[in-house]
C-alpha cells in the first residue's frame, strides 16, 4: 500500500512539474519559433506575388497569428472535434481543401516551406499539451504490447514439439513423474 501511495505522490509530482513548468517553458518557444515563421513569411511579401501565392500568403499567415496565444489550447480531443466538424460540413471542407491546394500549389518555395514548418511547430504543440499524461498512458500501452507478446509466447510454448520442451525445460519433466 505504501508503494502504490509513494507512486500515485511521484506520478502527480511529475505533473505538476510538467504541467506547471516543463510545458509552459517548450509552448514559450514554440510561440517564439511561429513568431520567426512569421516574420520569414512577411519578407516574401515584398516581393511579387501572384494573386494565388498572396491567398496562400494570408492563409498561412493568419493561421499562425490564430495560434500565438492559442498553443496551450491545441489538443488531440479538440483537433479530432475540429476535423470531424470540417467533415461534416461539406462546405466548410471545400473551403479548407480550397485553402490547402492554394497553399500546397503555392509558386513560392517560402510559403510552402514555412506552412510545413508550421504544421510542425503545431504537432509538437499538441505533443507537448498531451505530455503530462503520457507517464500514465506508457505504462497502460507498455501492458497491451506485452500482453499480446505474452500470449504469442504462449502459443509458441503449448504447441511446441515435446522433445523441444523437455530440453527447454528438463526439470519441469522430472518433476511431474
Amino acid at each position: 500500500m505504501k508503494t502504490l501511495i509513494l507512486i500515485a505522490m511521484v506520478l502527480a509530482m511529475w505533473h505538476y512539474v510538467y504541467d506547471g513548468i516543463i510545458a509552459p517553458s517548450i509552448r514559450q518557444h514554440l510561440r517564439n519559433r511561429l513568431f520567426a515563421l512569421r516574420d520569414e513569411l512577411r519578407e516574401v511579401q515584398e516581393s511579387e506575388l501572384s494573386k494565388d501565392d498572396q491567398a496562400a500568403f494570408w492563409f498561412v499567415h493568419t493561421g499562425i497569428n490564430n495560434f500565438l496565444n492559442r498553443l496551450p489550447g491545441i489538443t488531440i480531443d479538440r483537433s479530432r472535434k475540429i476535423q470531424s466538424v470540417v467533415e461534416q460540413d461539406k462546405e466548410r471542407e471545400r473551403i479548407f481543401v480550397e485553402h490547402l491546394n492554394k497553399v500546397l500549389n503555392a509558386e513560392n518555395p517560402v510559403i510552402r516551406s514555412v506552412f510545413k514548418k508550421t504544421n510542425d511547430v503545431l504537432r509538437q504543440a499538441m505533443m507537448t499539451n498531451s505530455g503530462g499524461w503520457f507517464v500514465y498512458i506508457v505504462p497502460i500501452a507498455a501492458s497491451f504490447v506485452l500482453m499480446d507478446s505474452f500470449s504469442r509466447l504462449a502459443r509458441h510454448l503449448l504447441l511446441a514439439p515435446a522433445s523441444s520442451i523437455d530440453k527447454l525445460f528438463p526439470s519441469a519433466r522430472r518433476s511431474h513423474r
